[in-house]
């Protein structure tokens, strides 16, 4: 069966970008939230959520939310600031990956099949 990916971003043209980008993909499940709320109500209802991919800044809060929400699943952070001072401390930031915008939809895929990959390997987040 394939990963389930929830793309949090409330950009309805970057949200629909995106799960046209991984739709093409054909190896990916794709729930969408245009909030933090409502990727919290999935995160809780949608038991098979394997990776999330979300937005730095929501419009009603930030990234920060979802990814301790998501805990342990891993966290992609797609963000402005992605390419900043900060992006080699991902680890300690408890991302996964962080892309940077603007992002080369064709290249997300295989960001979050590395990124479900390596939390496979290292399951404790190591």
């Amino acid at each position: 069966m394939s990963p389930t990916v929830l793309v949090v971003e409330d950009d309805a043209d970057v949200r629909s970008l995106i799960a046209f980008a991984l739709g093409l993909d054909e190896s990916w499940r794709v729930l969408t939230a245009d909030s933090v709320a409502a990727a919290l109500t999935v995160l809780e209802s949608v038991g098979e959520v394997d990776i999330v991919l979300t937005d730095g800044q929501l419009g009603d809060g930030t990234s920060e939310t979802v990814r301790v929400a998501a805990a342990p699943r891993p966290v992609v952070l797609l963000s402005a600031w992605a390419d900043g001072p900060s992006a080699n401390r991902v680890p300690e930031t408890g991302y996964a990956v962080r892309i940077a915008k603007p992002f080369d939809p064709m290249t997300l895929s295989a960001a979050l099949s590395s990124a479900l990959a390596a939390r496979s390997q290292h399951p404790d987040g190591e």
